[in-house]
């Protein structure tokens, strides 16, 4: 082979590689970040670096893009260090572990500042697929803030879409801000428990959607193995939480299907200048100690329809017997209360306390 020959075959042989490495490149980075035209961020999902910052920024670049943060398995790590903001995104986990103590897998977010809330919630957002677990609210005394909270007045919940998630063991689940407002809002297929308050609403706007999900600690005593101090800890929060309660700042609305809940001891309450309207409840709950209760002067409206069942109304008691009377139904001034094909085994206490009741 001449000379020339030989320097032309380097000269291609040499582009060649270039060529492939820069391909290579390219395949890489594409396959990790938009081949799928999605966010894929790059996170440790350690369970011990914290990936706060990372997370935020892979939101940010979802909503300029208007597409799909996919979060890899692992437990992704937030400490406080930054806020996740959605607005037009659709954040998604590879599938919730729902607390199963039979190995690790899915996505798990593990929350552990009790300063700075995890996620705001504006408009346009998906969460699916994705395991919410507070590695150190042992006690459930940590006030830790609101698991979802909204962007203020303007901002509120909207258009949002919630499916196959768990929460464990939030102190409070999603919190709207007083005076603020949200709507077209649906959960569905969740697990889902808080210490303190699952959902804080004032002023839906357009009405709240929730079917087939359970509301149980059921999740939290797998992890725990039903320990003596995790049952503790649940048997203080049946005392006081709430699966809905409404404050004052508007009317509220919520349509209910096929949930099943175990482990509260208000299903509804209803706070002092706060409304519940135009609702139906269609539900199977169980070990609860009072459904709706507005004694301190909120308004449950006459029209909401109430359906359904309930075990025996009382405050649950784990590893010992239910003693607290309860009343099923704490109506105060103003509140009407209409039940249609709705069974119930009794309560400790009385069955319905108002002061002027229709049914």
């Amino acid at each position: 082979m001449s000379k020339m020959a030989v320097r032309h075959f380097a000269l291609i042989t040499v582009a060649a590689v270039s060529l492939v490495v820069i391909s290579a490149h390219i395949a890489s980075a594409s396959s990790s970040l938009d081949s799928d035209k999605y966010i894929h961020p790059s996170l440790a999902a350690d369970g011990v670096t914290s990936d706060d910052v990372a997370l935020a920024k892979a939101a940010a670049a979802c909503d300029a893009a208007g597409t799909r943060l996919v979060l890899p398995a692992g437990k992704i790590l937030l400490t406080g260090a930054a806020t996740v903001m959605l607005n037009h995104c659709a954040m998604m986990g590879v599938g919730a572990p729902a607390g199963d103590d039979t190995g690790d897998y899915g996505t798990t977010i593990l929350l552990t500042s009790e300063a700075v809330p995890p996620f705001q919630l504006e408009t346009g957002w998906q969460i699916s697929g994705i395991n919410f677990y507070w590695p150190n609210q042992t006690s459930g005394a940590r006030p830790y803030p609101p698991l979802f909270s909204d962007g203020g007045k303007g901002k509120g919940f909207n258009h949002g879409v919630i499916n196959n998630i768990v929460i464990v063991n939030a102190y409070d689940g999603m919190t709207t801000t007083p005076g603020g407002g949200s709507g077209d809002v649906k959960i569905s297929n969740s697990t889902m428990w808080a210490y303190h308050h699952l959902f804080n609403l004032t002023n839906t706007g357009d009405s709240w959607a929730l079917s087939n999900n359970r509301f149980t600690p059921g999740p939290l005593l797998n992890i725990c193995s039903f320990s003596a101090a995790c049952e503790a800890a649940i048997n203080e929060a049946n005392h006081v939480n709430a699966l809905f309660h409404i404050t004052a700042g508007g009317t509220v609305t919520l349509v209910v299907h096929s949930t099943e809940t175990f482990s509260w001891r208000y299903g509804i309450l209803i706070d002092s200048g706060a409304l519940l309207g135009a609702s139906i409840f269609d539900v199977a709950w169980d070990g609860m100690g009072t459904l709706i209760d507005s004694s301190s002067g909120g308004l449950y409206a006459f029209q909401n329809n109430f359906t359904g069942s309930m075990s025996e109304c009382s405050v649950v008691v784990y590893g010992g017997t239910p003693t607290e009377p309860t009343p099923c139904f704490n109506l105060g001034v103003g509140s009407g209360l209409f039940i249609y094909d709705f069974r119930t085994d009794g309560s400790l206490g009385s069955w319905a306390l108002a002061t002027t009741l229709w049914k």
